[in-house]
């Protein structure tokens, strides 16, 4: 029997498709495309509006092209739809809260039995590009008002060490992982049971495996101590990524109290200030949202300040839409919710900002030798990471293997950064 797992949304859940898989293989099932499955798997994503559009767009093509495939949904949008009761005909809907299990719900469906797989089986598809995504962490405490994650994924639970180092080197064993990604739904909350954070944690995961480059999810304030820091002031500093993708939301303190998040503008910049000093070389990432509850010209005024002088070259912009059982939602009944011409008009000025950040940060490049792992081929160029995240295209590539090799940055076309192997 067949199985085709598609998901939607976040490196989280990005981590518990492939988990999912390699368990699936255990029992027997086999991968596949859509039109072949037997079995269509999505994880699905909740966050937005836009998401679940998406997801009911992509339902009704695959039932278009594999009408005979049984559904099975889990993730943020079945959780959100059961509680709704929203729910879409002929799908079995698994939320997130049993989402852990889903492996051995299907198993028993078509009573399957676990069989023995050779230690050294790859894990198929969900690794051909050698980087493994690895959940640490997930649920969130915060409750901020525009999110609805908290009420769809539950409360932060954090995944012990040993057990994240040996998922790691069972993965290492059965494949050829070049790149390990540490992600969460807030990494923040990372905490073990004997109060080890996430800084620990890497620190665990360097000492305790082989892989070549260790990369991490969104970071929050709390990741950004001492700790952290010290890390890249080690030895294995080089195993490190180099790029990071820390939330801001608001550059004003005004709308930070608002979304309830849980520090002022101040004492981010502090942070992230200390970061970028201590990794001279990074991309530092963020998220923004504009037009927020009661957010005005002043208010935007204060963000697009910020994020002129801030280290960040990056962003991913989102317009505020009020979600259904967030806070947001209830309060968007006594606040002014700025129009979507405002909104729009925010988000692009905040666009323009990052095209131009950005085209500054790739020229400063030019020139210089970097290591970059590659993990795909065409037939006449390569496509690879280098360490700071940004993507490049090798010419004449296509016979290289995945792995790491050193690159010189030679031009930027189109915002697209062209290299040859140094």
């Amino acid at each position: 029997m067949h199985f085709y797992i598609h998901t939607f949304g976040c490196r989280v859940n990005s981590a518990e498709s492939t988990k999912l898989a390699t368990e699936l293989l255990t029992f027997g099932f086999q991968e596949t495309d859509l039109k072949q499955t037997d079995l269509l798997i999505i994880n699905s994503c909740a966050v937005t509006q836009k998401a679940v559009r998406e997801l009911r767009q992509f339902i009704n093509q695959a039932r278009s092209q594999n009408p005979q495939a049984v559904i099975y949904l889990t993730g943020c949008a079945a959780t959100l739809w059961q509680k709704t009761s929203i729910l879409p005909g002929q799908i079995n809907i698994i939320t997130n809260f049993k989402k852990n299990k889903l492996s051995q719900i299907i198993a028993q469906k078509f009573n399957r039995s676990k069989i023995h797989v050779k230690s050294d089986k790859p894990w198929g598809k969900f690794l051909q590009s050698s980087r493994l995504m690895v959940k640490v962490q997930d649920g969130c405490d915060y409750f901020c008002t525009y999110c609805i994650v908290p009420y769809l994924r539950g409360l932060s639970v954090s995944y012990e060490p040993d057990t994240i180092i040996e998922y790691i080197n069972s993965a290492i064993r059965k494949n050829p992982i070049n790149e390990v990604i540490l992600t969460g739904i807030n990494l923040g909350l990372y905490k073990t049971k004997d109060q080890q954070d996430f800084a620990n944690l890497i620190e665990q995961v360097l000492k305790q495996t082989t892989v070549p480059k260790i990369s991490f999810g969104s970071l929050y304030t709390e990741n950004l101590n001492q700790g952290f820091f010290n890390l890249y002031q080690s030895v294995s500093a080089f195993r490190l990524t180099r790029y990071f993708h820390i939330p801001v939301q608001s550059g004003s303190n005004k709308i930070l109290g608002l979304m309830k998040r849980r520090y002022n503008l101040e004492e981010f910049s502090d942070r992230v200030n200390q970061l970028a000093k201590t990794v001279p070389d990074a991309l530092l990432a963020t998220d923004v949202i504009v037009g927020f509850l009661e957010e005005s010209e002043q208010n935007f005024k204060e963000t697009y300040q910020y994020l002129c002088q801030s280290p960040f070259v990056r962003a991913h912009i989102f317009k505020y839409s009020k979600r259904e059982f967030t806070a947001g939602y209830y309060l968007a009944k006594r606040l002014r919710d700025p129009s979507e011409t405002e909104k729009t008009k925010r988000s692009k000025i905040l666009h323009e900002l990052f095209i131009k950040k950005m085209a500054v940060f790739q020229s400063n490049l030019l020139g210089q030798t970097k290591r970059a792992l590659i993990i795909n081929r065409k037939t006449d160029y390569a496509l690879g990471f280098l360490d700071n995240g940004l993507e490049i295209i090798i010419p004449g590539g296509g016979q290289l293997a995945n792995g790491f090799v050193n690159v010189q940055i030679e031009q930027v076309k189109q915002a697209k950064i062209i290299a040859r192997l140094a």
